[in-house]
């Protein structure tokens, strides 16, 4: 029976088996991508159960990295219920447009239905590229708050976001499902996924600052112009373009600051 099947039948799963199936899964990428195949299109229906083990069926629209692409560039390929938000935009799948279907089948497999069950069609692909993933513990009370944590990991949007490698996943969702609560350190995958937070932190300040010293670069050089410049109406156009320049400023550093501030929520998660 695939995974589909079974919760078409019984709508939910225990949290623990649920996580045991989905780092098998995992381990089954790991080894694809490994060999540079993405699958391309990871979904319930597309996870065999028989008895103990675990197979992951239907790798005929994976992709080799090293080959050309089968299908013209925008065509969107796999299923919308669980496709990741490069995929929906027709950009070529990674081994992180994988972790983000894993997630989405997990999500699925937890809360009884899928990410964005309330829209189908075009709407669907639209809602993972812009609509805010839900809350796996909203949707069921049982969830311990470090397997929703890294279930929202796994279907960020930004794939840079995601954990590092479908070896990493493999790793973390079987730690946690050996733990009643979920709360308890991770082993190596947990230091890992730690060690991907702190440098996305980094990265963001560094990013922040570039941006930053730019914007505030041309404020600069387009004040002094106004100071200088004869003529009223260039003025009042230079005027213009500093205030809106400021307005960005302040954008971007409300940006970066609601980003570190998640980030640091995330971070302390996996350091407890």
């Amino acid at each position: 029976i695939d995974l589909g099947a079974r919760l078409a039948r019984e709508k939910t799963l225990a949290v623990g088996e649920a996580l045991r199936i989905g780092a098998e899964v995992a381990l089954v990428l790991a080894d694809a991508h490994r060999a540079g195949v993405v699958h391309r299109d990871v979904k319930p229906q597309n996870i065999m159960l028989a008895g103990g083990a675990v197979r992951v069926l239907d790798f005929g629209v994976a992709l080799c990295a090293d080959e050309p692409r089968l299908t013209a560039s925008g065509v969107v390929l796999g299923s919308p219920w669980y496709l990741s938000p490069e995929q929906c935009r027709g950009e070529p799948a990674t081994p992180a447009s994988d972790l983000y279907s894993l997630g989405a089948t997990l999500f699925h497999a937890l809360a009884g239905e899928g990410l964005f069950a309330d829209v189908s069609g075009p709407a669907q692909l639209l809602a993972h590229l812009e609509t805010p993933a839900p809350r796996l513990c909203d949707r069921r009370e049982d969830i311990p708050p470090a397997v929703g944590a890294y279930l929202a990991a796994l279907v960020e949007k930004d794939p840079a976001r995601r954990p590092i490698s479908a070896r990493a996943v493999s790793e973390a969702l079987g730690a946690l499902g050996r733990e009643r609560s979920g709360a308890s350190a991770l082993p190596e995958a947990q230091h890992a996924e730690a060690r991907r937070v702190r440098q996305e932190i980094a990265r963001v300040r560094r990013q922040a600052a570039e941006s930053e010293a730019r914007v505030v670069d041309e404020i600069v050089g387009l004040s002094a112009r106004v100071e200088r410049e004869p003529d009223a109406a260039v003025r009042a156009a230079h005027e213009r373009r500093v205030e809106g320049l400021e307005r960005a400023l302040e954008r971007i550093r409300e940006g970066a600051r609601a980003r570190e501030d998640a980030l640091r929520d995330a971070l302390a998660l996996l350091e407890g």
